[in-house]
């Protein structure tokens, strides 16, 4: 199962998801400091998202919104922006080590 179909869910409205969303983020970003991200990998997770972000705004693939738009629309960070932000978060972390 791929971590999109947890956002599947089409009786709840815009409020809930997007309220929702911050709430399953550490869960799916847990371990993600030490990923191996590929390019392939990279838009699997972005074009999850965007597919989440869709059906959460109420807009279909049909529909002329750029993924920027819906984003704006949102006000969601992309998922790869907060995977970067764990990782470097992670480095210092590691780095203050003795």
């Amino acid at each position: 199962m791929f971590w999109s179909d947890v956002f599947i869910c089409s009786s709840l409205d815009l409020f809930v998801h997007g309220s929702a969303y911050p709430c399953k983020l550490p869960v799916l970003l847990y371990g993600s400091e030490t990923w191996t991200i590929k390019a392939s990998d990279a838009r699997r997770i972005t074009a999850a998202e965007m597919k989440y972000m869709r059906r959460t705004a109420g807009y279909t693939s049909t529909d002329y919104k750029t993924n920027a738009q819906i984003a704006k629309e949102l006000k969601i960070t992309p998922i790869l922006d907060k995977l970067l932000e764990y990782r470097r978060s992670w480095i210092q972390r590691v780095n203050r080590m003795p």
